[in-house]
């Protein structure tokens, strides 16, 4: 949005700044009172804020995830707040612990087989020799890649398929998923969908290897000085995984029975609130990978008849609680804005603002007995910004700031509210053509 402002005339930025000063002014003015100005003042601070704040979560996800960009996305935040409402709109949402648990939850835990393990093998150095055949002779080179291929594919129909008991049930099932999806939006052959069985085949065998075997990871160097690139066993990380998410229940308990002595336990918590983010983040990059070379193996299987376009749309997330959550406050903090700085159903704005600050104050309370969040500013015990806020939106929304100055003024004298509401229709109608023409 601030490409758009800077784009304007000085002049026309001159203009509006001075009419945004000199309105609350001449309205304080014709009310003899300077109350009155102070207060419009304020409201057009805190419309501000709020207006330009929803402005820009709607700017970023409407740019997308592009050079650089990132859409607004309120999980973050969730994840890393400690208030009483915190652990409920987890929930609400999802938590993404409980989500990444699921993903690698499996009900048989016995170790591979060293057979299977040296099947795979075998296929896999035959698929890779297919694919470094090369000679001068093109029909010669095809003759010989042709019979390496039958080899390879020779080798796969007769390979061991993974124990489907020690596979994470939850990511297999949005795999098979996923493939059904496939099919039916390409209208696959039969010659295709043998092929795409193949590949979830392999897939499944790479997960059940990646699960019982290791992984890349960067450890810190014994002799201090930064990290190395280590591997480690993929049952470790995530063993690792659940130790430090019992742990972090353990020292929050800790926490709270030790509040007023000198054995508080923030500092743990923040280290293992960072230990379990890093490692959250490295088994979801691991499964991602796994599930994006399934994803771009069945494109493969249809060569030229692939669509970007629907392939694209096959990726779409779901509309989850999430997306709602995102989409309620983009748009709620642009409205509560807008609804304060045109002094439009201006009470109706105060009430809106007043339950969004009151809901971040205790999703993320400055309270003594929670660790603070990495995402909170300044340093607060309980009172912060978002308080001070709350409590000027609770003093505006006691006086009639609208009709001092604002579109309330004019609604008021109404009478008759079917044209109140075919008002807020067309108003409604245009703010969203400007918004969406600006964007």
């Amino acid at each position: 949005m601030m490409e758009q402002i800077q784009k304007l005339p000085l002049p026309v930025l001159y203009v509006g700044l001075g009419a945004f000063f000199l309105a609350p002014i001449i309205a304080g003015i014709m009310q003899r009172s300077t109350t009155v100005t102070f207060m419009l003042f304020l409201r057009l601070a805190i419309g501000w804020h709020f207006l330009f704040e929803g402005l820009h979560k709607i700017h970023s996800e409407h740019l997308g995830a592009i050079d650089g960009n990132r859409p607004f996305n309120s999980a973050a935040y969730f994840e890393n707040s400690e208030g009483p409402l915190a652990p409920h709109l987890r929930k609400f949402i999802g938590d993404p612990d409980e989500k990444l648990l699921a993903k690698l939850k499996v009900e048989d835990d016995k170790p591979m087989s060293p057979d299977f393990l040296t099947k795979w093998s075998e296929y896999y150095t035959s698929k890779r020799a297919a694919g470094k055949i090369s000679d001068s002779d093109k029909a010669k080179e095809a003759e010989l890649k042709k019979a390496a291929n039958d080899k390879a594919q020779e080798l796969f129909d007769k390979l061991p398929e993974p124990n489907e008991a020690a596979l994470p049930a939850g990511l297999i099932k949005d795999w098979t998923d996923y493939v059904a999806k496939f099919k039916a939006a390409y209208s696959t052959t039969d010659e295709e969908n043998k092929a795409i069985d193949a590949k979830l085949k392999e897939a499944k065998a790479n997960l059940y290897i990646w699960l019982n075997g290791t992984r890349d990871t960067k450890k810190a160097s014994p002799g201090g000085g930064g990290t190395a690139d280590v591997e480690e066993p993929t049952k470790n990380t995530i063993t690792n995984y659940h130790k430090k998410l019992d742990a972090l229940k353990d020292t929050f308990k800790l926490e709270l029975e030790t509040i007023g002595t000198d054995g508080r336990k923030g500092p743990a918590i923040t280290a293992l609130r960072g230990d379990i983010i890093k490692l959250r983040g490295e088994l979801n990059k691991d499964l991602d990978e796994k599930t994006q070379e399934l994803k771009d193996d069945l494109v493969k299987v249809l060569g030229k008849r692939a669509d970007a376009q629907v392939t694209a749309n096959l990726d779409k997330p779901r509309k989850d609680n999430l997306y709602w959550v995102n989409f309620a406050t983009r748009w709620g903090v642009f409205s509560i804005g807008l609804g304060l700085l045109a002094g439009f159903f201006t009470r109706i704005a105060c009430l809106g603002g007043i339950v969004f600050l009151l809901s971040t104050y205790l999703v993320d309370s400055p309270f003594p007995w929670l660790p603070s969040s990495p995402k909170s500013e300044g340093n607060y015990l309980f009172v912060n910004k978002n308080i001070i806020e709350m409590l000027a939106l609770m003093v505006i929304a006691s006086t009639p700031s609208g009709k001092w100055m604002g579109l309330d003024a004019f609604i008021s004298k109404f009478k008759n509210w079917i044209q109140v509401l075919i008002l807020l229709m067309g108003a409604g109608a245009f703010f969203w053509f400007v918004l969406w023409k600006q964007l």
